[in-house]
């Protein structure tokens, strides 16, 4: 680029810096409202989930603060008069577009590689720490007498608790599979962490079973039983089961044997795929438009 592109190409970055800075802060600060339950595992736990969930919103907040700041620095030379003066100097459309192609690569790259890397680890990340914090939800804040869901289809219940923590009349309930509804009522309950896992031991209960579209329920007594609260989206073989958004690209082009005979969840990866390579397209069409 020569001198008016140097100085178009940093009038258009400043003011990306600028945009970009104030977008972030409102996406962070809706965020935050999102994640206000991340404040029962401590403050700067609270900080590390929103922040986290900020490369997801960057695919979005990056292209539309580009084309702002194009719209915004292409006014400012139209102000001053520097357009209608390169214009009459013979200056060709193409003159001015270059400066905004060039920043709109930068950009681009940066969705894409936020988009393929950033965003599936921070999301991984991100369900890690909510996981943690929804267990110590049921450990230390879940009220007697009050219902509880750490997750839509799940709800705690509790008739008291002991001073040492332990958990008195316990009801769970547990819909995440919609073939089959269980329901686990016991007696005692007491929160176990071993090896970075989380596991709610019951003792002297029963579970209900009522399988979809029948009335009729199974009751299985139990002396002791084990409930795994380390991944409430954690598939029946035990690996944790991402959505398409917080996967790498190779475990969407891929997808377990369970996935493939499912159209509608096939219809999300390959969604995401596409969502990930033309968001970074975005940019460089904002330049054209905004020319």
């Amino acid at each position: 680029m020569d001198l008016f592109g140097r100085y178009v190409f940093m009038q258009v970055s400043n003011a990306l810096i600028m945009i970009v800075g104030s977008l972030s802060a409102i996406v962070w600060i809706a965020t935050s409202l999102k994640q206000l339950e991340g404040l029962s595992g401590g403050f700067f736990l609270f900080i590390k989930m929103t922040t986290l969930a900020m490369p997801q919103a960057m695919a979005i907040v990056a292209p539309i603060a580009f084309l702002i700041s194009c719209l915004y620095s292409l006014n400012k030379l139209n102000l001053d008069s520097e357009l209608i003066i390169m214009t009459a100097s013979g200056a060709t459309v193409w003159r001015f577009i270059m400066p905004y192609i060039a920043l709109g690569l930068i950009v681009s790259f940066v969705v894409l590689a936020s988009n393929l890397f950033i965003q599936p680890a921070s999301l991984q990340k991100l369900r890690a720490y909510v996981t943690q914090v929804r267990a110590d939800l049921i450990t230390h804040v879940l009220q007697a007498g009050k219902f509880s869901s750490p997750t839509g289809k799940m709800t705690f219940h509790i008739r008291d608790r002991k001073k040492n923590g332990d958990l008195l009349g316990l009801l769970v309930s547990d819909e995440r599979d919609p073939k089959v509804q269980l329901t686990y009522l016991a007696e005692e309950g007491e929160m176990i962490k071993l090896d970075g896992s989380v596991y709610l031991k019951m003792t002297n209960g029963h579970i209900h079973r009522k399988l979809a579209g029948k009335d009729d329920v199974q009751i299985v007594k139990f002396d002791q039983y084990i409930f795994d609260l380390t991944d409430f989206g954690k598939a029946k073989g035990g690996k944790a089961l991402y959505k398409p958004r917080a996967r790498y690209l190779p475990g969407l082009l891929n997808p377990p044997a369970s996935e493939i005979n499912r159209p509608k969840i096939l219809g999300r990866i390959r969604a995401e795929i596409h969502n990930r390579f033309s968001s970074a397209l975005y940019p460089l069409l904002f330049a054209f438009i905004a020319v």
